[in-house]
């Protein structure tokens, strides 16, 4: 028996369906995010597959779900299926395994779709034996892991560091001021280009790094190739970058995601391309810089056509940089 199932306001459709195959034998769960209360209704024996690294799993869940099931907590990059199974039958729908979509803690009130199988049907033994396969590739959620959920779930949730006004007059001074101002974002110093073809090349990727970070965008994105530590990047900065005339240019940015992109002018050559969603600049609260910041000829420039490969193109911390201005601009 196969039935397509809906969400509404009555107890009926998708939510009913995946309690009912939680509370079988034998269950296996594969769903991208695991919201609060999703703890009560995993049974110890329950094989539990999930995502850590878009920051849609609640750290404080994957916390009590290790001490109950332990090994059987696992989670794969970028997972994003919703899958149900136990001796009930299979859900294969929308709904991650929340309260907005399933329902525990208070009424569901995402509108979800799903389709359930019998536990004889063709299409839900395929579905079991996919969930064996993925099982031996992904990893155990251990506390490792879960520090990593707590940062992504965090980078998740809170929105751009700064918003006030801040009281200093210039730039300089604002990064210089207050830690829990100029400390909460990172800074990104950049002067050399990325090849116009291979910019064109890296947005045109675009539609595939947002599908990845499971959030959509709302103004245009921003493209860094090769970023050193591309990897550790996470959340908002400040770029600064040195054009081709020694002008330097400001702007916000919250990053999105990495991917490897081919260059159209050197075919097999492999660049890490990293996405940011441009900010408008009033978010960071900081003056704009002025013009003797921004010159040709300032010591901003200068210092940044002076300093070490290491340090520019790579993220640093406020901290970092203002220990940069104290040796180059004083």
């Amino acid at each position: 028996m196969t039935q397509f199932l809906v969400s509404s306001a009555a107890e009926v459709g998708s939510s009913p369906q995946i309690k009912s195959i939680l509370a079988g034998k034998n269950v296996r769960i594969a769903s991208a995010f695991l919201g609060k209360g999703a703890e009560d209704l995993i049974s110890k024996g329950t094989r539990v597959i999930c995502d850590i690294s878009m920051g849609g799993t609640n750290p404080e869940v994957l916390t009590v779900l290790s001490k109950k099931i332990g090994d059987s907590l696992r989670h794969l990059p970028n997972f994003h299926a919703k899958v149900y199974i136990s001796d009930e039958g299979c859900v294969i729908g929308s709904a991650n395994l929340s309260n907005r979509g399933v329902g525990f803690l208070s009424q569901a009130t995402l509108i979800e779709a799903s389709v359930f199988l019998a536990p004889d049907d063709k299409a839900c033994r395929a579905a079991t034996a996919w969930f064996d396969e993925i099982w031996e590739d992904a990893n155990v959620v251990g506390p490792e892991a879960i520090e990593w959920a707590r940062v992504r779930w965090q980078a998740n949730k809170r929105g751009a560091p700064s918003g006030h006004k801040s009281e200093a007059k210039t730039f300089f001074e604002a990064v210089a001021g207050p830690e829990e101002e100029a400390g909460l974002w990172g800074y990104l110093l950049t002067r050399e280009q990325i090849g116009r073809r291979l910019q064109r090349s890296a947005l045109h990727r675009s539609s595939e790094v947002v599908e990845k970070a499971q959030w959509v965008p709302k103004s245009e994105l921003d493209v860094f190739s090769d970023l050193d530590k591309a990897l550790e990047l996470d959340g908002y900065y400040i770029s600064l970058h040195r054009g081709k005339r020694g002008k330097v240019y400001s702007q916000a940015l919250r990053f999105v995601g990495n991917l490897e992109v081919e260059d159209p002018d050197e075919p097999g050559d492999i660049h890490v391309i990293s996405y940011f969603e441009k900010l408008p600049w009033s978010v960071t609260g900081f003056p704009s810089l002025t013009k003797d910041e921004s010159s040709k000829s300032g010591n901003l420039s200068a210092m940044m056509t002076n300093l070490k490969k290491k340090v520019v193109g790579g993220p640093i911390t406020a901290k970092k940089f203002c220990k940069l201005l104290a040796e180059f601009l004083l």
